[in-house]
C-alpha cells in the first residue's frame, strides 16, 4: 500500500482491530530473512493480541528487489542512517498511521526477529522521539556493520566495544537530541548459531550508555516464571527504573519462542525460526510494552 515517501522501497501492511475512536497503541513488527509480513503475523501471533487489547500492528515488508533473501538491509549505510533508505521508509509508515488513524503517539513500539531485530534497533537509534520501547529478538547493536561482509562477521563474532563507543554511534544520528531514548527488551538464545549471543551483550552496553544503567544487571531471576530455560535480567537506571530487560534463553538456537494454543498467553505457529518452549515471547513482549493489563 502507499504510505508516503518510500526511499527504502518497502511494502507496508497493517492490522486494525476495530473502529472505536479511542487512541490506540501501535506496534511495528519486522520479519526475519526469508520471511514476509504474512509469515511475521503467523509466527508471532501479534494480531490475536491486538484484537484482544485494541492496538494497531504494522508489518513492514522487505522486497526481493532490495535483498534476494528478503533481509532488511540493516548493514548498509544508505539504509540505517537517519532519513535514509529503509529506516526512513519505516518512519514514514509511523507517520502515515498517525495521520490516518487515532494512534497514541506516546505508545509506539517496535519489535523484530534477526535482520528485522537489527533494523528495529536502527529505527530506535534514528528516531528515539517516536519509539517508546523496542523488543529485539536475536539481533545486535546499532551500526555493527557497514557492508555485507562486515555483517557476517558482526553476527558471528561482534566487536567488543565500550559502552561509550556503541552509544555515541546512536547519538551521532541525533546530535541535538536531549530527550529520552526508548527502553530496550532483548530476547536471545544461548545456542544461537546465526547471531552469536555476544551481540546481546554488546546491545546491552550500547543501550546502557543511552539509558544510564550499569552493564551488570540489577536483578536476576534464573528461572523466570518457574521456566528452567529462561533467565530474566533487569537493568535499572540511576532513578531505579527498569530500563533494559534481557531474557536469556537456554536450549534454543536462532528462533522465536512461542507457545501455540488458544489461551490469551498462548499463540504463534510452528514455522521456520520458531520453537515451542512453553513460553510465548510475543505475549511477554506485549506485557512488557504495557499493552496487557493483568
Amino acid at each position: 500500500m502507499e504510505f508516503g515517501e518510500n526511499p527504502g522501497n518497502l511494502n507496508m501492511y497493517y492490522f486494525k482491530p476495530n473502529e472505536k475512536k479511542n487512541k490506540k497503541p501501535l506496534v511495528l513488527v519486522l520479519h526475519g530473512c526469508s520471511q514476509d509480513a504474512e509469515t511475521a503475523a503467523q509466527q508471532t501471533g501479534w494480531n490475536k493480541l491486538a484484537k484482544l487489547h485494541d492496538f494497531y500492528v504494522v508489518y513492514p515488508e522487505q522486497k526481493r528487489a532490495n535483498n534476494l533473501s528478503r533481509c532488511f538491509n540493516w548493514f548498509f549505510r544508505n539504509n540505517y542512517l537517519k532519513d535514509k533508505g529503509e529506516v526512513a521508509s519505516i518512519k514514514e509508515m509511523i507517520l502515515y498511521m498517525q495521520a490516518k488513524h487515532n494512534v497514541d503517539t506516546s505508545k509506539i513500539f517496535i519489535t523484530g526477529l534477526s535482520a528485522g531485530a537489527s533494523m528495529s534497533v536502527s529505527v530506535m537509534a534514528c528516531y528515539p522521539k517516536l519509539i517508546n520501547t523496542g523488543a529485539i529478538v536475536a539481533g545486535g547493536p546499532y551500526h555493527a556493520a557497514s557492508n555485507a561482509l562486515n555483517a557476517l562477521k558482526a553476527m558471528s563474532n561482534p566487536n567488543n566495544n565500550s559502552a561509550k563507543h556503541w552509544g555515541e554511534l546512536v547519538k551521532s544520528q541525533n546530535p541535538e537530541y536531549k530527550g529520552k531514548y526508548p527502553k530496550m527488551i532483548i530476547i536471545h538464545g544461548i545456542q544461537d548459531d546465526v547471531v552469536n549471543i555476544e551481540n546481546a551483550n554488546q546491545l546491552i552496553k550500547q543501550w546502557s550508555y543511552l539509558l544510564n544503567t550499569d552493564t551488570i544487571p540489577s536483578k536476576v531471576d534464573s528461572t523466570y516464571n518457574k521456566h528452567k530455560a529462561i533467565q530474566k535480567q533487569l537493568f535499572y537506571n540511576t532513578d531505579s527504573i527498569s530500563s533494559i530487560t534481557y531474557y536469556k534463553i537456554d536450549g534454543i538456537r536462532h528462533s522465536l519462542c512461542i507457545k501455540p494454543g488458544e489461551a490469551e498467553d498462548e499463540g504463534g505457529e510452528l514455522l521456520p525460526f520458531t520453537k515451542d518452549i512453553g513460553w510465548h515471547s510475543t505475549y511477554q513482549i506485549a506485557l512488557d510494552f504495557g499493552l496487557i493489563k493483568l
